[in-house]
């Protein structure tokens, strides 16, 4: 049967009841005074004994559908700002020993471009620059020899001897861009532009000199320039 605890209106004293008492008058046994006990007088509540080792768990937290609790406020000491993520890039792995090439915009060139350079016999000439100025000045030869010819056939000698001293003027005109020319096509392949005097050495020189012109660019750069193909090899 379970017990209730009551204080008597007289002297306020902790009276102990069982609950077949409530709802009728009792008598306080310190001071005999007649009092009424409420039949909802609430009993007092048990301790509850708890196991030791372990922690009882927080009640539930109950959210309104449709909210997010906002984050907690990160506070950041002043003055110092917050450095950003690392970026890690995935290596390139290049294979030991070979050179890797670095392409931009080659220089634009034509037949005229000797000419430009009249005698500039420092710097490097690619071959494209060298062989279409060795044309230009085949296809002006071939064009005062055909001129020549035919007013030689036609009986008009005077005239053609006019397209032959044109054909000298232009010949002594693009001398020094000749030697101009060949000595930078000389130091695009690494060597020295001196080398055009091989072609004094009968029968086999020219062959020789001939041979070099034919080679490509160096890729990197040399003790002359840049490659004009602005191809750079990284060793």
């Amino acid at each position: 049967m379970s017990q209730v605890q009551v204080n008597c209106p007289f002297c306020q004293k902790a009276l102990v009841v069982e609950s077949q008492y409530l709802g009728s008058q009792l008598t306080c046994p310190s001071c005999g005074g007649t009092f009424f006990v409420p039949a909802q007088t609430q009993a007092p509540q048990q301790p509850q004994n708890q196991q030791p080792g372990f922690q009882q768990a927080p009640p539930p937290q109950y959210q309104q559908p449709g909210f997010q609790q906002a984050p907690p406020p990160q506070y950041q000491q002043p003055g110092f700002q917050q450095a950003p993520p690392p970026q890690y890039q995935q290596p390139q792995y290049q294979q030991p020993g070979m050179p890797s090439y670095e392409y931009g915009s080659a220089e634009e060139v034509n037949m005229f471009t000797a000419l430009k350079k009249y005698a500039q016999f420092s710097g490097r000439a690619r071959r494209k620059e060298y062989w279409l100025f060795w044309l230009l000045n085949f296809l002006i030869n071939a064009m005062f020899n055909v001129l020549n010819f035919i007013c030689l056939a036609s009986d008009a000698e005077e005239i053609g001897l006019v397209f032959s001293i044109f054909s000298w003027i232009w010949s002594l005109a693009v001398l020094i861009p000749n030697l101009a020319v060949l000595a930078r096509r000389l130091h695009d392949t690494g060597r020295s532009g001196w080398c055009m005097l091989l072609n004094l050495i009968p029968c086999v020189g020219w062959i020789i000199v001939l041979v070099m012109t034919l080679q490509d660019s160096q890729p990197c750069n040399n003790q002359y320039g840049p490659n004009p193909k602005n191809v750079v090899v990284n060793w």
